[in-house]
């Protein structure tokens, strides 16, 4: 698990985006391309599983004050091991209400199982990076800015 950080606006906190793909190509061009978002800081996972012992930490923490929320999660649909669906499932036990956004190359069959499990949208592979900007974007709108500043987690 690595972080990617861009230089946060002086007072506001970095909104946090956790990237998570078994593919490194993908994975380092997603995290790339979304760095370029202002005020962003970019973490990344390579399987459903480290992603998820890193919220579940990243949960205590939060509890105990010490790190920031994450503030989007995107997602592989297929990946060796969990897959998106089922990492999905275990976040929104941990922080209900984080917008999600998957990318796959399954479309028709993941967003009936996606619509279930409250994904904010669900991406066509291949996207460009572009289309993928625009909706971590909308995703991330939907994160109050006032939160932002004083440390809230989700809007409900």
């Amino acid at each position: 698990m690595g972080l990617l950080a861009a230089s946060p606006a002086q007072g506001v906190r970095a909104r946090r985006i956790l990237v998570v793909d078994d593919e490194v190509n993908l994975r380092q061009m997603l995290s790339a391309g979304l760095r370029k978002l202002p005020n962003v800081e970019v973490l990344t996972a390579d399987s459903g599983e480290s992603a998820l012992r890193f919220l579940e930490r990243q949960a205590v923490d939060q509890l105990n004050s010490r790190t920031p929320p994450i503030d989007l999660l995107v997602t592989d649909f297929k990946m060796r091991g969990m897959d998106g669906l089922t990492l999905t499932t275990h976040v929104n036990e941990l922080y209900p209400g984080l917008p999600i956004l998957v990318l796959t190359a399954y479309a028709a069959e993941a967003r009936g199982l996606f619509a279930l499990a409250g994904i904010h949208a669900v991406l066509d592979k291949p996207a460009t990076i572009e289309t993928i900007r625009a909706a971590a974007l909308e995703a991330l709108a939907g994160v109050d800015t006032l939160s932002l500043v004083l440390g809230a987690t989700y809007p409900k």
